[in-house]
């Protein structure tokens, strides 16, 4: 009797460690956290793996009892499950088990919750925005797991003939386009998928730019001294096709010029990088303004839907006269050969005349036309002209004045005056001189001074730029190489601290 006995508690004991070892404990929530609000509908779930589990199985409901008509349930291999088209605005309820290869349940796990996005949040343009453009784009937050639909419309309650909508839109914007200028409009997004709609976003308004946003950059308003032929430069609003300009010069705009422009003339220049700013801007060039006049213009946009009201209208006065660079006023020792009368360009200019006399009323002057097309003098931001093309003498006072002409008007510059240096054959200055031989010459000059020179010999050509340069130290004579010029006339020079002297040279090979 005995022995039969210690064999049961044997038996027993091997039951209660087997059963012992087939066990399963329960998994663990991780993700979403506990109590976790405004989530996504397509999110994951995530618990902790249990060793010996070959699949779980997840429990999610709209009720903590898990009894609703909502009530899933989940069987997967994974620790973790990717679920969407959740129910927007919702609070959901979920737990886990695990399941062994003997097909036993472990517990649950503790019971967890979050709640889902009841509606989309807006981003830009910000509520109540001013001066928006009107090809813009509309922003939001996204919800995983969601398409959107938009409203636009000039209306709070979206019922307008102007109602624009759009649909089954999977990204988190939309370009708007030919929107009305100087126009409120008001926004709103809503997210859904094949189970359920969110709530309309809350409604955003903003207000598109209108004709006051067109403002001056160049010239500003009341501005002086505008050259005929100079840009206008305006403040643009984006998204228009395009524009137009009318310049008067009279207040009525009884007679205007009249300018078109497209959307090409339209740019946008970055103009700040941090943080970044742009501006957006149309260039107008003008015609043939008449000088010292008041000036008048207005502007306006549109594109294929709407056209902006007039700008309001500004003013500039023109320039009354050309405005000299150089050489300044009485000037002493300008160089006959190298050089050059220079003044600012008037750009709508179709001719320039160089009055120049040794008479201070140039009642005797001598006339030569320059044209402002030739690269030869227009170097783009002045008008350059050799005086070396005038046969000026040496040691002569000289009175000049530029004359700029358009098919509607004239204008002159002051009348300036200068002296030319002194010559006397052998360029004798301060008591230096030097001789070049030979002159012509086809392959070297050499340059002889009477007294020893440390200075810069250079050489240059009828526009007055450089072709030869070379330093030199206490030395009486240089040979001058000429062999790699061309045929022509060139001037040499000699300058230092305390001497300066130049000579004409032509080289002929």
């Amino acid at each position: 009797m005995k022995r039969f006995l210690i064999f049961g508690l044997i038996i027993l004991g091997n039951l209660v460690n087997i059963s012992a070892q087939d066990k399963i404990i329960a998994p663990s929530p991780i993700l979403p956290a506990n109590n976790s609000s405004n989530l996504n509908v397509k999110i994951d779930i995530d618990w902790t793996s249990v060793s010996g589990a070959v699949s779980y199985q997840l429990q999610l409901d709209t009720s903590a009892s898990f009894n609703s008509s909502m009530d899933t349930t989940i069987v997967t291999t994974y620790s973790a499950y990717n679920i969407n088209n959740l129910m927007y605005g919702t609070t959901y309820y979920w737990r886990v088990r695990a399941k062994n290869a003997a097909n036993q349940y472990s517990a649950w796990s503790d019971i967890w919750n979050f709640s889902t996005k009841e509606l989309v949040s807006l981003s830009i343009p910000l509520d109540s925005a001013k001066h928006v453009t009107v090809s813009t784009a509309i922003k939001w937050d996204t919800i995983s797991g969601s398409i959107y639909w938009i409203q636009i419309d000039t209306t709070a309650s979206f019922d307008s003939p102007l109602l624009s909508e759009f649909s089954e839109i999977t990204a988190d914007s939309v370009m708007l386009n030919n929107l009305l200028y100087n126009q409120k409009y008001f926004w709103r997004v809503m997210a859904y998928h094949h189970y359920d709609s969110a709530n309309w976003s809350l409604t955003r308004l903003f207000n598109t730019k209108s004709h006051l946003d067109i403002t001056p950059k160049f010239p500003v308003d009341n501005y002086t001294d505008f050259i005929p032929g100079d840009t206008i430069t305006a403040y643009a609003i984006w998204g228009s096709k395009g524009g137009e300009l009318l310049l008067s010069e009279d207040s009525s705009f009884d007679m205007p010029f009249y300018y078109v422009f497209d959307s090409t003339d339209i740019i946008i220049t970055q103009i700040q990088k941090t943080p970044p700013k742009y501006d957006t801007t149309v260039s107008v060039v003008t015609d043939y303004l008449k000088f010292d006049q008041n000036c008048y213009w207005k502007m306006r946009f549109f594109h294929s839907s709407d056209t902006s009201d007039w700008s309001p209208v500004y003013k500039f006065t023109t320039i009354d006269s050309v405005k000299l660079l150089a050489p300044i006023d009485n000037t002493t020792d300008i160089n006959p050969i190298t050089d050059s009368l220079k003044w600012f360009p008037i750009y709508a200019a179709t001719e320039y005349l160089i009055y120049y006399d040794t008479l201070s009323d140039l009642s005797t002057a001598k006339l030569v036309s320059v044209d402002p097309t030739d690269t030869l003098y227009n170097l783009d931001t002045i008008i350059v002209y050799n005086l070396q093309n005038l046969n000026l003498s040496y040691n002569k006072t000289y009175y000049w004045q530029i004359k700029a002409k358009h098919p509607r008007d004239e204008a002159t510059s002051e009348i300036r005056s200068f002296t030319t240096l002194h010559d006397n054959g052998v360029a004798d200055y301060n008591g230096y001189s030097f001789t070049i031989l030979p002159n012509p010459a086809s392959d070297f000059v050499k340059i002889n001074f009477n007294r020893e020179q440390t200075g810069m010999i250079s050489i240059k050509n009828i526009l007055g730029q450089d072709v030869y340069k070379e330093k030199i130290n206490k030395t009486l004579n240089a040979n001058i190489p000429v062999y790699n010029l061309d045929n022509g006339i060139y001037i040499i020079e000699f300058s230092s601290n305390d001497a300066y002297f130049s000579k004409k040279l032509i080289v002929k090979h």
